[in-house]
């Protein structure tokens, strides 16, 4: 199964026919997967065959790992994210919502938070001002913040401010624009 992605399959080993002397041909075989994913809002299904496989020959074994490899690729291009991923999504800078030229996105893997628990991590909000917002999310990622991203541009301003301390779990508010547009 795709790492964050839940997947409905059938697996299928059939041995070959033996076409010259009649029957099943001894060790030819035909290995299979049948798939969907993701199950919640299927966007691909996909048949995996491999004829004649070299050593297993199980579907399971030959035929379902190429299909997580595959959905592991191309799932992410027909916008399905594993669970647990937060897609990032703002205006350009013209004020439109969509797939304008400007638009920015990005993913952040929120499985790394994990279970805040009663000993919830504290960590000291870094100075994210006039960085990028991929920059902005790079020095942020795996302290377990949740960010919320308004504009497009750079970081003009920032709640919490730099050198508070915040916990896992802490929503960070990312306002983007053009650092003239602060003065």
């Amino acid at each position: 199964v795709p790492a964050g992605y839940e997947v409905a399959g059938k697996t299928g080993t059939a041995q070959k026919v033996d076409g010259l002397f009649g029957g099943y041909a001894e060790g030819r075989y035909t290995s299979s997967f049948m798939g969907i994913a993701p199950v919640e809002d299927p966007k691909i299904s996909l048949l995996v065959v491999i004829d004649e496989p070299q050593g297993a020959i199980y579907g399971g074994r030959v035929a379902a790992p190429a299909f997580r490899a595959i959905c592991e690729k191309v799932l992410p291009y027909l916008n399905a994210y594993p669970k647990g991923t937060m897609v990032v999504k703002g205006k350009s800078p013209s004020g439109e919502e969509g797939e304008n030229e400007g638009t920015f996105e990005t993913t952040l893997d929120t499985r790394q938070v994990g279970s805040l628990g009663n000993g919830a991590e504290k960590v000291i909000m870094p100075d994210l001002t006039g960085l990028s917002m991929r920059s902005a999310l790079s020095r942020i990622e795996g302290k377990g913040l949740i960010i919320k991203i308004s504009g497009s541009g750079r970081v003009v301003e920032q709640t919490p401010p730099a050198g508070t301390v915040v916990e896992k779990g802490d929503i960070c508010f990312l306002k983007l624009g053009s650092p003239s547009s602060s003065l």
